[in-house]
């Protein structure tokens, strides 16, 4: 612990000199914590690990990942993509996710797995041809399953215990999403 209290003075001091942190402790109770920009008005940012998950149709968590620091969504998307295929056994035909995760290589990927339709909201102006794209039924449906899912995240959050995890350190935050998500699938599983 005292050389968490050392560390955390030398980077107060070196931030009153103007130098930039790399790779700085944000806690001393998880050293492994990272800031998360998220970009919310109340709280632009939070600090722990970035969890991404993928579900099916019926609400099963069918792949997690929990992520050290902040990687960008359009980074960690295709991998995870692959992973979930690679478990499941299966190519996927349809797929929807957010915004965040829309870049034109991702959906160029996804398309050579042979992904017929997938549902990448573009951020920003969109011109034409991609408001077109946009409109089509097919993706206007896997939209409004992708804000399904959405609810199951939130329902993870506060029925399971994902909005707050109360350990402390990479591994046992990761056993601790494992948990909620097995009690998660379990009760799921049951309903169906």
């Amino acid at each position: 612990m005292q050389e968490a209290f050392t560390r955390v003075t030398t980077q107060a001091w070196q931030r009153l000199a103007g130098e930039k942190i790399d790779d700085r402790v944000v806690s001393l109770f998880d050293r492994e914590a990272r800031p998360i920009a998220k970009g919310k008005a109340g709280r632009p940012v939070e600090f722990g690990y970035k969890t991404l998950v993928a579900t099916n149709e019926q609400g099963l968590v069918l792949h997690y990942e929990v992520h050290v620091g902040n990687p960008a969504d359009e980074e960690v998307f295709v991998p995870a993509v692959l992973a979930t295929q690679e478990k499941t056994g299966k190519v996927f035909t349809e797929l929807a996710a957010d915004r965040g995760m829309y870049s034109a290589e991702n959906e160029a990927a996804l398309h050579g797995l042979g992904i017929r339709h997938v549902c990448l909201p573009k951020r920003g102006k969109k011109d034409e041809t991609r408001r077109q794209y946009e409109r089509q039924a097919w993706f206007r449906r896997l939209y409004r399953l992708r804000a399904a899912c959405e609810a199951e995240i939130s329902r993870l959050k506060r029925r399971y215990g994902l909005g707050r995890v109360r350990t402390r350190g990479y591994h046992r935050v990761k056993t601790w999403v494992g948990w909620c998500i097995l009690a998660h699938n379990l009760v799921v599983a049951a309903g169906l």
